[in-house]
């Protein structure tokens, strides 16, 4: 990594800062989360878990609404309820299907690609970013570093 995709990098988050502190309301600020955060990550899905009275799935990359109904929300719901309660999930951790119980795994590959970013959003909840190639170690530590902003 050269010196100009770190200063893009930092430029990037701190702009996603601005925009995130800018958000008008809970809904705002997730619709920043799972759609804009792709200025910074590139990856092919998003999806915000809000933790608090009501546990749910909260936002989606490319929609403006969820329903709490559809199969892939309540399949997502199921795998955030699962990672929540994982003891050893940290604040920032690469999964696949091999890290899932059978019956989340089997059914991974109909609603995500290959590799999925699970960052922890101290006690608000959790954001998944999902595609299909690897995420390095720098991509790693912007979206640890975005995740806490959020």
């Amino acid at each position: 990594m050269g010196q100009t995709e770190s200063s893009r990098g930092l430029a990037g988050l701190v702009a996603l800062m601005r925009r995130a502190r800018a958000a008008q309301d809970a809904a705002q600020l997730g619709f920043v989360m799972v759609n804009e955060s792709q200025q910074l990550l590139a990856y092919r899905q998003a999806a915000l878990w809000r933790e608090g009275a009501q546990r749910h799935v909260g936002a989606l990359s490319g929609l403006s609404e969820t329903d709490p109904t559809a199969p892939y929300v309540q399949w997502l719901g199921r795998l955030f309820r699962h990672l929540d309660a994982a003891a050893d999930m940290g604040e920032c951790r690469v999964l696949d299907a091999a890290a899932l119980p059978a019956a989340l795994a089997a059914d991974w590959a109909s609603w995500l690609p290959a590799q999925v970013l699970w960052l922890r959003l101290d006690g608000q909840g959790a954001l998944l970013l999902a595609r299909a190639e690897p995420w390095s170690a720098y991509e790693q530590k912007l979206a640890q570093e975005l995740a806490h902003c959020y």
